[in-house]
């Protein structure tokens, strides 16, 4: 394969008797490409026919001049090249094909549009786009355009021709996904996910066509053009299948993720973990790093710095962004709710670029109001995230979701407008009365005043807001009838002065599509501004960062309880309670919930991380008492957290975290009691926590080798076989800490053992390299070969647990005891400086 490192790497097409890229006319280089590699590079191989010119110049078959001299061809060639007739033969069937699924496809769009033909609501959704993602994901495997051939000397081969037909049966598959989709509807709460799954489908049928197109293009430059169009199309529709599972994921929330960092609660960052995914003991860091990425390059149309610039930032912006992200894809209309933030952060550069000194004073002043806006946008989307993953009752999440509107507009949205209208005063130039804009302008005359500055486009910013449904609580009776699904709202005003504050209506109703519609649009319209305004100070950090500090500051000072009740809804536990108690001299937080659903041992397990945000903040408690009933106050089971180990983890480095979260949840002693027939297994040595410090003292084991085989620089060698050691005695150590959970204490004993001999083999490594000593040579291996045989010994006890017994009493097993072979004339493994047969082969 030849490709042009001038133009994009994946059109990778040309023929190999070319010299020249076409597009841009640089010289092509040879490429191999390894059939393995995961990456979804489109690669292509066809050849055509040419000329050379008398020149030298290479002509395509049917150019009629040279572009080099300008000579005319004295052969007159057939228009259609005998190289891409060829192809254009074998891949009739197919070409038909996408003729006719797409003449259906069309007439099926159409039957749709004039109601000849229905569309289905499918019910279970989630469970329906989880198989649909499967379905695409198996036929991506497929890699079906690989590194494949259609050159002319192989076209006529039988294998080629079984990869037209295993070719032309993928796109009948995609299509027949496609069609099954156009006639479905989904519920309205996953209308973001529907669009999503149908506009990756489309892509990869558009990737499919645009491949068979350049495989019998006429030239080229067109079958590169088409190459390069579908690697687009291939690199968007991947990305969206990863977006839809992480979506997918906020539904069931059934991932095992760490939603805290440092033991601090990011607000209004509290769903952003949700789309971190799977998070082991070790990855929590690299997670974080993830999601900070993955907000980035959401709104990287409004973000101009490099990501390593935001993700510097004291304040945690990429977070914050996340958390808008998460609505944005699950609740929103995107392309809505990315216009919405586009107005936010141009009026808000517009004001900057007029007056920044006045456009701090009013920012500043209005902390306290942000702060308090974004405490109700948390309660709110709290209870957005518990309804959406476990409330079966749609009147229940009607209700819900009407209460929360009159919050949303007159907690948040009356106050988060009063930053756009100081915006808007400082682009008109006229004088701001800070007290009036924050306190004595009425809701109605801040909407009013928004609706009419079109030119600043702020109307588009009092989407979703009602005035009936403002009222809903004080001046409005509303109805709630399931069996139609509908919301009836009353006028209950007689007097006519009054009426005139919410309007003449008597009697307005709402479908429950139409209200959660309008719903959503209030809190899209929110999220946006909000969204807008951190994406304007990140790109100002140095002139805005003390109100952002300032507002995370005070939205971090939250109590205890608060703090609980942002996470314990992510597992479905509701009406948490408190209670500090002192018992055996220990201070002990007992957290008691109700679990809505789930009632397993698996839950007791996910929600101890739940307990995370207080960690730094009480340093005098000794344990965490969580106790957890179901919904008829039947006990499920509780646990019982070691502070000082979950404290310690925040607190140590990256490299030694892995240890004291091994710790934590190893001395974590959960109490599930709501199966009877559940029993709890033993484990009298601590296997399970012997197993994980084993298989990271392999890892190190692996990293030591390296070291010592690659580095010849003394110093270098000296420090990384250190830190090599110190993991080594932090593994020792924790060890030491796990002794006093265990019955029978004689394994780690013999663990810790081992790992003690190859802390004694660095040592004497590092003396072999530093000091030139011979004899620690033959010390170094026999302590670590012995050292590797008894860890080989351990792994074969754990995979049979009837072994360990004897391994412990056998005293061959002890370390001191195991052999190894010297050489006569090697210096003497003791260290006396003798030959080995002048020393202890005497013995």
């Amino acid at each position: 394969m030849r490709i042009c490192t001038s133009c994009s790497e994946h059109v990778a097409i040309y023929n190999d008797d070319i010299d020249k890229c076409p597009i841009c006319g640089k010289s092509l280089e040879s490429k191999l490409v390894d059939d393995n590699t995961e990456s979804n590079t489109i690669n292509v191989h066809i050849d055509f026919s040419y000329e050379e010119c008398d020149c030298g110049n290479k002509l395509n078959y049917n150019e009629i001049s040279c572009k080099q001299c300008g000579k005319l061809q004295e052969i007159e060639n057939d228009s259609v090249d005998p190289k891409v007739k060829l192809r254009k033969e074998r891949f009739k069937d197919i070409l038909t094909l996408i003729n006719d699924s797409d003449l259906c496809i069309k007439n099926l769009r159409r039957n749709i549009h004039n109601g000849s033909v229905n569309r289905i609501l499918v019910e279970d959704f989630v469970a329906y786009i989880q198989i649909k993602l499967y379905e695409l994901e198996k036929l991506t495997e497929k890699k079906l355009f690989k590194n494949i051939s259609f050159n002319s000397d192989v076209i006529e081969k039988k294998e080629v021709e079984n990869k037209i037909s295993e070719i032309k049966e993928y796109i009948i598959n995609i299509y027949k996904i496609y069609e099954e989709l156009l006639i479905l509807e989904a519920p309205y709460v996953w209308e973001n996910a529907f669009t999503r799954l149908c506009n990756t489908v489309r892509n990869f049928l558009d990737v499919n066509k645009l491949i068979i197109f350049s495989i019998v293009a006429n030239t080229l430059a067109e079958a590169c053009e088409n190459v390069e169009l579908a690697q687009q199309k291939l690199d968007s529709a991947s990305e969206e299948i990863d977006t839809l599972s992480n979506m997918l994921n906020i539904k069931a929330l059934e991932e095992d993720f760490e939603m805290f960092k440092d033991g601090n609660l990011n607000i209004p960052v509290i769903m952003l973990m949700v789309l971190a995914g799977n998070t082991e003991h070790n990855q929590i860091d690299i997670k974080f790093n993830e999601v900070q990425f993955s907000a980035y390059r959401y709104f990287k149309d409004f973000l101009p710095n490099e990501f390593q610039y935001y993700n510097s930032l004291e304040a945690p912006i990429l977070f914050k962004l996340a958390s808008y992200k998460f609505m944005g894809m699950t609740s929103f209309i995107e392309s809505k709710f990315i216009e919405k933030v586009k107005v936010v952060s141009e009026l808000f550069e517009k004001a900057k670029d007029i007056n920044v000194i006045k456009l701090k004073e009013f920012m500043n002043t209005y902390t306290s109001k942000y702060v308090y806006a974004l405490e109700i946008v948390n309660d709110v989307t709290q209870d957005y995230i518990l309804n959406f993953s476990y409330c079966k009752n749609e009147k229940m999440l009607v209700r819900n979701a009407l209460n929360s509107y009159k919050d949303l507009s007159e907690g948040v949205y009356k106050d988060v407008s009063s930053l756009l209208i100081a915006c808007a005063y400082i682009i008109d130039k006229k004088d701001i009365n800070y007290e009036y804009i924050l306190e004595w302008m009425g809701f109605p005359d801040k909407l009013e005043y928004l609706k009419n500055k079109k030119k600043l486009k702020l109307h588009k910013l009092t989407d979703g807001v009602e005035k009936i449904l403002r009222h809903s609580a004080a001046h409005v009776d509303y109805y709630i009838d399931d069996i139609n699904k509908m919301i009836i709202l009353r006028n209950k005003i007689s007097n006519r002065k009054d009426k005139e504050k919410i309007g003449e209506i008597e009697e307005i109703k709402y479908t429950y599509e139409e209200f959660y519609r309008v719903q959503l649009a209030l809190q899209e319209t929110i999220f946006s501004i909000m969204a807008g305004i951190d994406i304007f100070c990140a790109n100002n950090y140095y002139d805005f960062d003390s109100f952002l500090l300032n507002v995370d500051k005070k939205v971090g000072d939250l109590s205890d309880k608060n703090l609980l009740e942002y996470t314990f809804p992510f597992y479905g536990i509701i009406d948490i309670h408190l209670e500090e108690i002192l018992k055996d001299n220990k201070t002990i937080l007992v957290v008691k919930g109700v679990s809505i659903e789930r009632k397993d041992k698996e839950l007791l397990e996910k929600c101890i991380s739940c307990a995370s945000p207080i960690v730094k903040k009480r340093n005098e408690l000794d344990k965490i008492i969580i106790e957890l009933v179901d919904d008829n106050n039947i006990k499920i089971g509780s646990v019982e957290i070691i502070f000082k180990y979950m404290k310690k983890y925040f607190e140590v480095n990256a490299e030694y975290k892995k240890y004291e979260s091994l710790l934590s949840m190893m001395t974590t002693r959960i109490n599930y009691e709501y199966n009877n027939d559940y029993i709890e297994s033993v484990d009298n040595y601590g296997t399970k926590f012997i197993s994980a410090i084993l298989q990271w003292c392999l890892d190190l084991m692996e990293k030591l080798n390296e070291t010592t085989n690659t580095i010849n620089n003394k110093d270098i060698y000296a420090n990384e076989l250190t830190k090599i050691k110190k993991e080594f005695e932090y593994s020792i150590n924790t060890i030491n800490e796990f002794k006093s959970f265990v019955k029978d204490d004689r394994f780690l004993n013999h663990i810790e053992s081992i790992l003690n001999n190859f802390v004694n083999a660095i040592n004497k490594k590092i003396e072999v390299k530093c000091n030139n000593s011979i004899t620690n040579i033959y010390q170094a291996d026999y302590l670590y070969q012995n050292a590797f045989y008894q860890v080989t010994n351990v792994f074969a006890a754990l995979a049979d647990n009837e072994k360990i017994g004897p391994l412990l009493n056998d005293s061959s097993n002890n370390i001191d005891n195991v052999k190894i072979k010297v050489g006569r004339n090697d210096p003497c493994p003791c260290g006396s400086g003798k030959k080995y047969k002048k020393c202890c082969l005497r013995k």
